[in-house]
């Protein structure tokens, strides 16, 4: 029995030996075609295995080669990468308040806009909808043909903003748009408006409501803010800043505890700090038939968010 066992522990040390002893220079020991030999060789010949480029330190030092050494240089490519900020995240809806990142030419053409964003106001043949084209899609919010006639796009109840919320830490509150108004005679605007404003055209300018807003009208460009009790007002058509029919502009609206600013083109225009909104706001774009003029605003894009 003792020696059965024997030579049973002797064939399997005759066999497992090669793995811990000195190799043969030629690797005879390891029968061809076998489970080790097929790991060590492509063909299943442990003879033509190669230590040098083939054993699991020379792989490594190749792709380290490639690569570079992932101790060192994967932890700086982690701590490379870009932390999205509060804009990204707010346009992510992932802050306290949501942001709205709405791109009119992300719909069907003649559509109108996303019933459950926007609330919309046609006055009898008033038209808002959008105008998808190879270059300038945008949404139109066009007037009445008969006076007063208003045509709106405003945020519902659920896409309301205000800086005085502090959750997520904001400090600040962006409206950004792309826009254009055929004739600067009519009456059109948008911006930030109180949420239980109705939006129209002709509030963008008044000082009962709290606004932070671009109000057209007559040949007269605005930038307003208002406090519910009076209203600044910075002349953007004189310096011509916004001063041409049919052309694009981009604004950008900032409001914080302090101050309003301007941004037209990207370019910061002014600064309000006497007449700063504090409410709940709305965003809204609109027009009005007034002086006799038909008008209408075109939009790229609307964008709110927080930082």
């Amino acid at each position: 029995m003792l020696a059965a066992i024997l030579g049973v522990l002797t064939n399997i040390f005759s066999k497992i030996k090669y793995l811990y002893g000195v190799a043969d220079a030629d690797r005879s020991e390891i029968t061809t075609d076998s489970y080790l030999a097929q790991i060590m060789a492509v063909d299943g010949a442990a003879a033509d295995f190669d230590d040098n480029t083939d054993s699991l330190e020379a792989i490594r030092d190749r792709i380290d080669a490639l690569i570079g050494t992932p101790a060192a240089d994967v932890s700086a490519d982690i701590a490379a990468l870009e932390t999205p900020n509060n804009k990204a995240l707010s346009l992510g809806n992932m802050r306290g308040q949501l942001g709205l990142n709405e791109w009119f030419f992300n719909i069907a053409n003649a559509a109108v806009p996303n019933t459950a964003i926007w609330a919309v106001t046609e006055d009898n043949d008033a038209e808002v909808k959008a105008f998808i084209q190879v270059a300038d899609s945008y949404m139109q919010i066009k007037a009445g043909t008969v006076a007063t006639n208003d045509a709106i796009i405003s945020t519902k109840d659920l896409m309301t903003w205000s800086v005085l919320k502090d959750n997520g830490n904001i400090a600040s509150l962006h409206l950004k748009t792309k826009f254009r108004v055929i004739d600067l005679t009519g009456e059109a605007g948008f911006g930030f408006t109180t949420q239980s404003s109705d939006g129209a055209a002709d509030v963008w300018d008044v000082l009962n409501f709290h606004v932070a807003s671009v109000h057209i009208d007559n040949d007269t460009v605005n930038l307003c803010s208002s406090d519910g009790v009076a209203t600044e007002k910075t002349d953007a058509h004189t310096p011509t800043w916004i001063d041409t029919d049919n052309t694009w502009y981009t604004v950008e609206i900032v409001i914080t505890t302090t101050d309003v600013k301007f941004y037209i083109d990207e370019i910061l225009r002014a600064t309000h700090t006497t007449r700063v909104p504090s409410h709940s706001h709305m965003a809204a774009a609109s027009a009005k038939n007034t002086n006799g003029i038909t008008a209408n605003i075109d939009a790229q894009y609307i964008q709110v968010w927080t930082e």
